[in-house]
């Protein structure tokens, strides 16, 4: 290549390009360079005149931000008892009422922004700074959604403390291009180089945005105090990262060896990671004090090890940030679908979450695109820096990275003996806040570490045979009936709650086998998806309680060729042919083994040879193998075998991911058309229930004795202007309630369990039988469980029923008999000693 003073021309190009990209940064980002209104106080009032159409004065504002920044919701006056602030999460106010007001402290205000939710119940509010009427809004809408408000207040061009940076940066920049062109630094090759990887980062910036726009509600970008497009951001990050290589390449010149200095600036990579750890779904300020420090020491352990194992700092940052990134919005994912947070054992479930990925609902919010913006601006600036790579003194890169990877084999141990020395207690009614609370890389690791599941005290074989002594086999001789288990995906009457209508009625015929048979309330351990564990805790009938949290035992227990009892090992012994089916991969929640390790000797998938094709042709609703499908299959098995059968039916039809406008909606919840996930549920749930109800009419019509118990494995997860209308209250246990009913082709005796946990179904299932000419036997651990049930009916991992306070508390209500329980159940779940006929 000739030299650049033979063409003049080239560095008269670059000058103009460099005038052109600083012209086009400050226009880009020209609200930054602006003054706002001046004052003292914002105040948020809701107002007493409302929508002549809206039911209440319902106010939801979330995420409020003055200049881009988050307003400190410590510092707000609140004087009125139907406003609520949320200081934890994602903060903001409610307000429950009219006449509620909420005040700010403030300075100057060129910017205010915030999501707020419209809906039926909500009404009209005001914004004011000091006296100065801002805004009037009526949040009233027919149907519930989000929107995002932004409006922009400055009053022109100005200098003031806030935006001082700005003019600062600017200055700085200019004169550093002009110090890099005359000096012609642009025509190092690092610089080329690094300038490179700062255009395909820019490039890749553009695509990310261009996914979570499909997952995010607003219209544009609210950033500092600026409003952005996808394009106009991208090339305004664009500008930042080129300036910063621009200035990081003149600094070197400047500092020449002094630049080594500069590594300092790794110190605050923990600091960033941990910001992104908490970013999409709560933020760094609702970490406590000493948890904030504890999660900056796991990380920087994290760090340490990462880059010796890389031997690069730079490199080993980059990787923990696009870990810290993915991991946010997981675990903000996690929380929105299922009201829990990323545990350890959700990694053991990646691809059953794929399997299901595009039948979710997933909503990617503001926070998520700031974040994105942030981890961007940071790569930039690890690419921009001026530091060469170096090996550790005295160490050859082969040996650093050789003691990396030991280190990488002992960071568990590392970081769980950091976690382990801290006391403290997990929320488990409120996972996420815990999250919030301890910071989610502690929590996470923390948790880990509590799911090993130990030996209990005073444990031994003989204690465990001793208190089994005390409930000698209720041996029976009579007529075996089939039985058929039906876990009803998401299944959840919510008809009872008070003022709420279905039409037309989508359980008709669970009611009518209530009615002829026996039903019952279940309280479940999860929320819209674990379904897994609500199967475990049933077929095994042990209580997720009583492990450790976290502990998901298809995937723990059951993953090797160790079968373990159940109910249906029990019926095996019985002489029962036993049988599952699920329309979903055998991989799915490891069943394959789970259930072969549960004593379930033919199972049943869309993939399995043979599948479930073989004895019932495929019907679809919502892409899902329909119910009708399964119970007809059901049927044709019961038709076919001379042996009596125990069929185990996983359903699938009524998995989440709702909001299809293209399904079926014949059902409607107080005839709101507006409900849009709530009408394709319970349609579904009323196309599950007339499969359920040809069931019933043919086995009416058989010669088999078969007695039937269908249950909900966990409810739906639904909008939050439902929850808001017709949850009956904020309490727990509403969300983890589903139902249970028994029914039979004969006749079966009156008796009402009342509210029970998933542990207790089996026992109950072979009480009724007890009390009918077709009684099977019932051993000494489902005996020890009736007698439990009733001083601990209900026992999850939030909580415990305690029946003679009839309410819910977070310890168990029995001491001994927990700790029985926790013997006999470690006893059959992991001692392999256990004497499994």
């Amino acid at each position: 290549m000739k030299n650049v003073t033979q063409h003049p021309h080239i560095s008269k190009i670059v000058s103009i390009l460099f005038v052109s990209f600083v012209v086009l940064f400050i226009y880009i980002f020209r609200s930054e360079f602006y003054t706002g209104i001046e004052g003292s106080t914002m105040r948020i009032v809701s107002l007493d005149k409302n929508n002549e159409e809206a039911l209440g004065h319902y106010q939801d504002l979330r995420n409020i931000k003055i200049n881009g920044s988050n307003i400190d919701m410590e510092q707000s006056i609140v004087e009125t008892d139907q406003t609520h602030l949320m200081t934890t999460g994602t903060r903001g106010i409610i307000m429950e009422g009219p006449n509620q007001e909420v005040r700010f402290p403030i300075s100057s205000v060129s910017t205010l922004s915030f999501d707020y939710v419209s809906g039926s119940y909500h009404g009209i509010i005001q914004i004011y700074i000091d006296d100065q009427l801002i805004e009037e809004m009526d949040t009233y809408t027919e149907y519930y959604q989000t929107n995002d408000y932004y409006n922009d207040l400055s009053t022109g061009i100005g200098i003031s403390r806030h935006n001082i940076g700005w003019y600062l940066a600017v200055m700085v920049t200019v004169f550093a291009g002009l110090y890099l062109i005359k000096d012609n630094l642009w025509k190092n090759a690092h610089f080329k180089w690094k300038l490179t990887l700062i255009g395909m980062l820019t490039v890749g910036l553009y695509g990310v945005l261009k996914i979570i726009a499909r997952f995010y509600h607003g219209n544009s970008i609210h950033w500092l105090t600026s409003t952005f497009s996808i394009h106009s951001v991208t090339v305004g990050m664009g500008l930042i990262g080129l300036f910063l290589l621009i200035n990081s390449t003149v600094l070197e010149g400047l500092l020449k060896h002094y630049a080594e200095w500069l590594r300092v600036v790794y110190l605050g990579i923990p600091f960033f990671v941990l910001y992104l750890l908490q970013a999409a779904w709560s933020t760094y300020q609702d970490i406590a004090s000493p948890f904030f420090m504890i999660n900056i020491l796991l990380i920087s352990i994290v760090i340490v090890v990462l880059s010796l194992f890389l031997t690069s700092i730079r490199m080993a940052s980059v990787v923990l940030v696009a870990i810290a990134y993915g991991t946010s919005i997981i675990n903000k994912i996690l929380i929105d679908t299922r009201n829990i947070p990323l545990q350890s054992y959700h990694l053991r479930q990646m691809q059953d979450g794929l399997n299901v990925a595009d039948m979710v609902v997933i909503e990617l919010n503001h926070q998520v695109i700031i974040m994105t913006l942030f981890s961007a601006l940071f790569l930039m600036g690890i690419i921009s820096l001026p530091l060469k790579r170096q090996t550790i003194p005295k160490l050859k890169r082969w040996q650093a990275s050789l003691v990396g990877a030991v280190a990488l084999l002992l960071l568990p141990f590392m970081t769980t003996t950091v976690t382990s020395q801290v006391e403290t207690e997990f929320y488990f009614w409120r996972m996420a806040n815990s999250y919030a609370e301890k910071g989610f890389l502690f929590s996470f690791i923390e948790l880990y570490n509590r799911s090993k599941i130990t030996e209990p005290d005073n444990y031994s074989i003989a204690k465990a045979e001793e208190i089994l002594q005390e409930y000698p086999d209720n041996l029976a001789t009579g007529p075996q009936p089939n039985i058929v288990l039906i876990q009803n995906e998401s299944l959840y009457d919510f008809s009872s709650f008070e003022g709420m209508e279905l039409m037309p009625n989508p359980f008709v015929h669970m009611h009518r086998a209530a009615e002829e048979g026996i039903a019952g309330d279940l309280t479940v351990s999860v929320y819209g998806g674990g379904t897994a564990n609500s199967e475990y805790e049933v077929l095994s009938s042990h209580a997720l309680s009583v492990f450790p949290p976290g502990t998901f035992p298809f995937q723990q227990l059951l993953n090797n060729s160790d079968r373990r009892p159940s109910i249906a090992t029990e019926l095996v012994n019985q002489g029962y042919e036993t049988i599952g089916m699920h329309p979903q991969t055998l991989t799915n929640y490891n069943r394959d083994n789970a259930w072969m390790n549960l004593g379930i000797n033919e199972t049943y998938f869309t993939d399995s040879n043979p599948t479930i094709a073989s004895f019932a042709e495929y019907d679809y609703v919502r892409n899902y193998v329909s119910d009708e499908t399964l119970y007809r299959g059901t049927m044709n098995l019961i038709d076919q075998r001379e042996e009596p059968l125990f069929t185990f039916v996983a359903t699938m039809q009524g998995h989440g991911g709702y909001e299809q406008p293209d399904a079926n909606r014949e059902v409607l919840v107080n005839g709101d058309t507006d409900l849009l996930q709530e009408s394709v549920y319970f349609s579904t749930m009323k196309a599950s229930d007339e499969g359920f109800g040809q069931l019933m009419d043919q086995l009416n019509q058989s010669d088999e004795p078969t007695i039937v118990m269908m249950y909900g494995d966990h409810q739906p997860t639904l909008s939050d202007e439902f929850y808001n209308k017709y949850m009956p209250g904020t309490e727990i246990p509403y969300q983890y309630k589903t139902n249970y009913v028994i029914w039979a082709n004969f006749d079966l005796p009156e008796k009402d369990y009342g509210t029970i946990s998933p542990n207790y179904l089996m026992p109950v299932l072979l009480d009724v039988l007890s009390e009918t000419d077709y009684a099977l036997d019932v051993n000494s651990f489902y005996q020890f469980l009736l007698e439990a049930m009733d001083t601990m009916p209900v026992m999850t991992t939030w909580g415990y029923y305690d029946p003679d306070d009839n309410k819910y508390v977070e310890d168990p209500v029995n001491q001994t008999v927990y700790e029985r329980y926790n013997i006999l159940q470690y006893y059959r779940a992991i001692d392999h000693m256990y004497p499994l006929n």
